[in-house]
């Protein structure tokens, strides 16, 4: 009779030559330590420090005892595991390996092995193999002797592992490693032998791990590793351009960092060189939240039953869909009698992400996120009891086929394997058909596998073709809805980026100008005190000169003063305007804190220096009138005692007085006329606004007539009567004379000093005004005396965009009429369509029919109260003042934005207490609040954190209205209320304009408020304030 022989090399084939590598070597003795019940997983690889690198495996699991090794451990291809009853361990684990052989994959991790086990009831036994000796051709499996020995004392472990070491050399000597073709072999067998005995101190801390928690397990150390193993675990080594290092890596990685996650009794630590390594490559419940396209569920008897998420779609749509994926589908096709092939229940979870940037709504780190976890992970995985099952989704791993197939058709096979990931589970007791193969890569490809692999790519082909694309004309076309959305948002990034360029080219501008000012401002600022001091020491040399003079130059050198005090404030105004630096609210955020902290103190030096300049100026010019005037009191004393009067020179003096004074006559009133005459100009309603600037030079015209032209009449009438007879004076009418010139000119100067402040009160206050109304009348004048052409076509212009603007008015009324109109309507035919299903409600129907008819209904009365929420709109509604609950008419209003609210993820909270009644007309309040929550919800879009709040104020009888959003700058405060006027692009600009005018017709208000102790955001806040009859 005959039978099979074993050669010893079998042991190669089933162990390290049936092995892909050292991961998947790995990987199954650390299954046998899951199944073996251990709570803790060591395994610690040693390459510093130690003569020959190796790998320590430890467990507490149940261990071995002398019957397990002789009639478990060292029986190939053992049906042990078979035997157990639901495939469950002692503590009730789904068992991970069946075949028998898994022991064997030590010899592909290194070519000799020490093991140490024991149970609870028995001391250590111990185990030592080199694989190498099984390699001889020549051998039988039962001409080597395991080196084997039972119930050892840890005092023992030095005696009796030399004596494993005696044993294994004695396998070196029979006959047939005596041939010379094996001498090389056997030498090298022996040197490493001869390395086998390794630290005992190394293995007394391993074997202490068991004895302080269970007292029972294994550990496993093993010898002159096939890998270098560092490549692998060192994320510290760079291994981009070692494909088989990376390779393994990402296999290490993919299996490891999910082991035993499920059981929360079970522990598994990875350790080189007494450094624990972290490892995290599999997809986690955050990576799975990351998608444009999920599908979820699970398949069952040839059904899937499941739904799809996607971000950005179409909600209804989307929910039309999962209606009916919900109901399952059958996915079968093509699988004859699929009923005998059926593998089990199996769950899927895929995501899907477009490839086009512009196509997709996941952002630069989402993407970057997942395509990073893909090199690692790969694509699709399998996992068995939460195990990942390789070589199943690898990145070159393409195990259902979505690249071949998308070559063919990229519209019928959407999904591709380089922008699809997620998870297939199964699990032992639901698929027990789908069998790892012996080699542990992958399943065995059995009519259960066909099954399993053909059900999942019908499913993706038409969750493609009937939900998702738009191949088939009866398809839900999900991805084009979210592409539409996609894109606009691409699209409005992109016009936010270019206005985000634009900002930046105007900030480069601005910030060289602050560095400029502030590199040369203090150079100026200093030119400027410079000459303001050297100005003023001129004045008061000049002044000391001129004390020495006559009363006629002391007269002058107050008008000098004057003047140069003038020149100088001026002066320093000027300066203080062109030096001063302006940083706009808008670029604050963009500079330097240092800088903004050095232009804050080069503004207040700049106002310090100014003010300094200024007060001088005035304290000088102050002192040196208050010199001249008392040298004029002086001079007037003297010479109204007559001191040293000669009467033939007093005459001559007195008509030089008389010229003199005539002179200043003269030059007073080409003064007044300089300064109040009239400038009247008939323009067009163009100059009305000229004229109004105009006006304060008008004010006080006014107000000097009257009081300047009789003081020259009287002036004048009083020179005539001195001049008139002056050749017939005697010394008493002379020095009666010169007593009244004294009053006539003591007037004069009051007169001048006067004029001096008007036209320094004039200048200041309508420089730039009158400066710029004096071009626009000289340009407008000229272009109407010349018939300018281009003048004539601004007009044109102009008339053109009142029309425009018109229109548009216009255009608003008859949109509101005309939905008027149309509500009128729609409650027509609402009625009518409740009468006809009601009246259909009277007859038998079908079950589906009534279904269906429930539908409409449903679908009628949603209608019908979204158009009820639009009817306080309606000016043929509520155009009565009436009692009005503002809090439920704020929650009213809120409903009508809801799904805009919800789609934006918008917090809206209503602050408003329930007593808040006023009386008002809903038709007219109704739409400035939509108009309102309409703008905030636009500028509050890109913000992250998306607020709108509405809160009453019982003091101010006031609505406040705030967002989240960028807010109003203080610039545009009252001009947001202009007509045309708009921030969005393409705005018209109406909104705001028209609330205010509906508001204040109703003796109401509405005002932007930038800063208030009820100011509760920092956007945009509106207040509305109500009149306090309506209270």
């Amino acid at each position: 009779m005959g039978a099979f022989k074993t050669k010893a090399r079998a042991i190669e084939l089933l162990g390290k030559k049936q092995i892909r590598d050292s991961s998947t070597a790995l990987a199954e003795l650390m299954k046998n330590s899951y199944d073996a019940d251990a709570e803790i997983l060591r395994v610690e690889f040693i390459t510093k420090d130690i003569k020959v690198p190796c790998v320590v495996i430890c467990d507490n699991g149940c261990g071995m005892n002398q019957n397990d090794i002789e009639d478990k451990w060292l029986v190939l291809g053992t049906d042990s595991k078979r035997k157990v009853k639901n495939k469950k361990s002692p503590g009730g684990r789904t068992l991970m390996g069946e075949k028998g052989i898994g022991r064997l994959a030590v010899s592909r991790l290194g070519q000799q092995m020490w093991m140490f086990t024991k149970t609870k009831d028995t001391l250590w036994n111990l185990l030592y193999i080199n694989w190498n000796i099984f390699e001889n051709p020549d051998l039988f499996i039962q001409d080597v002797e395991i080196p084997v020995c039972y119930h050892v004392d840890e005092r023992d472990f030095a005696e009796r592992m030399k004596d494993l070491i005696y044993i294994q050399k004695k396998n070196l000597e029979i006959a047939l490693w005596k041939s010379d073709k094996y001498a090389q072999q056997r030498k090298i067998i022996k040197t490493q032998i001869e390395e086998a005995d390794i630290d005992l101190e190394l293995v007394y801390d391993f074997c202490d791990i068991i004895g302080k928690t269970k007292n029972q397990g294994t550990v496993l150390f093993v010898f002159h590793l096939e890998d270098d193993w560092e490549q692998y675990l060192d994320s510290g080594i760079d291994v981009t351009q070692d494909m088989i290092a990376r390779k393994n890596r990402i296999r290490l990685n993919s299996f490891l960092s999910n082991f035993g996650l499920n059981e929360k009794n079970f522990k598994s630590e990875i350790y080189l060189n007494n450094e624990p390594i972290e490892l995290s490559a599999n997809f986690n419940d955050d990576d799975y939240e990351i998608y444009d396209l999920k599908i979820e569920g699970t398949v069952e008897k040839g059904i899937f039953c499941g739904e799809l998420k996607a971000r950005n779609a179409n909600e209804k749509i989307l929910d039309e869909c999962n209606r009916v994926l919900r109901k399952g589908i059958s996915v079968t096709a093509g699988i004859n009698h699929w009923q005998n092939s059926d593998c089990g229940r199996y769950t899927i979870k895929l995501c899907h992400f477009e490839m086009k940037k512009v196509n997709s709504g996941l952002t630069d780190a989402e993407l970057k996120q997942i395509q990073a976890r893909m090199a690692i992970a790969g694509g699709v995985s399998l996992f068995r009891d939460n195990v990942r099952v390789l070589p199943y989704g690898e990145p070159e791993n393409d195990f259902l086929e979505l690249e071949t197939r998308r070559s063919k058709s990229a519209g019928y096979y959407l999904f591709s394997h380089r922008n699809m990931f997620g998870r297939i589970d199964i699990t032992t007791k639901e698929n027990p058909d789908l069998e790892d193969k012996s080699s542990r890569e992958g399943l065995l490809e059995n009519k259960y596998f066909y099954y399993f692999i053909k059900t999942i790519q019908n499913l993706l082909i038409l969750i493609a073709t009937d939900f998702v694309g738009d191949n088939k004309p009866n398809s839900f076309k999900i991805r084009q809805t979210y592409l539409d959305y996609n894109v606009g948002e691409v699209e409005k990034k992109e016009r936010a980026k270019q206005y985000e360029k634009e900002l930046q080219e105007q900030f480069k501008v601005e910030l060289e100008q602050t560095k400029r000012k502030l590199n040369e401002g203090t150079g100026e600022l200093s030119l400027l005190e410079n000459t303001a001091t050297d100005t003023l020491y001129e004045l008061r040399r000049i002044c000391g000169l001129c004390l020495k003079t006559g009363y006629r130059e002391l007269n002058e050198m107050i008008g000098t003063i004057n003047k140069t005090q003038y020149h100088v404030t001026n002066m320093v105004d000027d300066a203080q305007s062109k030096l001063h630096i302006l940083i706009l609210e808008k670029f604050e955020h963009r500079y330097d804190p240092e800088m903004l902290e050095d232009v804050d103190r080069y503004n207040e030096k700049l106002l310090q220096t100014t003010n300094r300049i200024r007060s001088q100026c005035i304290d000088w010019c102050e002192k040196l009138k208050d010199d001249v005037q008392n040298r004029m009191r002086e001079w007037a004393e003297q010479f109204e005692r007559g001191t040293n009067v000669d009467f033939e020179n007093a005459k001559k003096n007195l008509q030089d007085a008389v010229h003199r004074l005539e002179l200043l006559r003269q030059e007073f009133q080409n003064k007044y006329h300089a300064v109040c005459g009239s400038r009247q100009t008939v323009l067009s309603e163009k100059a009305e606004n000229l004229k109004r600037k105009i006006a304060v030079i008008s004010e006080y015209e006014t107000q000097a007539k009257a009081v300047w032209q009789k003081e020259m009449m009287r002036i004048g009438t009083e020179l005539d009567e001195l001049t008139g007879n002056i050749e017939t004076f005697d010394q008493d009418d002379v020095e009666s004379a010169i007593a009244r010139m004294h009053q006539i000119n003591e007037r004069l100067v009051v007169c001048e000093r006067h004029i001096y402040e008007l036209t320094a009160t004039l200048q200041d206050q309508s420089k730039t005004e009158f400066d710029k109304a004096d071009k626009q009348v000289s340009a407008l004048l000229k272009k109407l005396d010349s018939n300018d052409e281009a003048f004539l076509n601004q007009l044109t212009i102009d008339n053109e965009q009142l029309k425009e603007q018109l229109d548009i008015y216009a255009d608003l009324a008859n949109l509101g009429l005309a939905a008027e109109i149309v509500n009128h309507e729609f409650n027509q035919l609402f009625t009518n369509v409740y009468d006809s299903i009601n009246h259909m409600k009277l007859y038998r129907l079908p079950a589906d029919v009534k279904y269906y008819l429930k539908q409409v209904e449903v679908g009628f009365r949603a209608i019908s109260d979204r158009q009820n929420q639009l009817s306080p709109m309606y000016r043929s509604k509520s155009l009565r003042k009436q009692p009005v609950n503002i809090r439920k008419m704020i929650e009213d209003i809120k409903e009508f934005f809801s799904a805009n609210l919800e789609k934006q993820k918008v917090n809206f909270t209503n602050y408003v207490d329930c007593d808040i009644e006023l009386s008002l007309s809903l038709s007219k309040i109704y739409p400035i609040l939509s108009n309102l929550i309409y703008n905030s919800l636009y500028w509050i879009t890109d913000r992250e954190d998306k607020k709108i709040l509405f809160h009453f104020v019982r003091e101010e009888n006031a609505l406040y209205m705030e967002d989240s959003g960028p807010g109003i700058s203080a610039r545009n405060q009252e001009r947001v209320f202009e007509p045309f006027f708009s921030l969005k692009k393409n705005g018209r600009g109406l909104g705001l304009s028209i609330s205010k005018n509906v508001l204040i017709a109703q003796g109401h208000d509405i005002d932007v408020v930038l800063k208030s102790e009820y100011k509760l955001l920092n956007g945009a806040c509106f207040r509305i304030l109500f009149h306090t009859e309506d209270k």
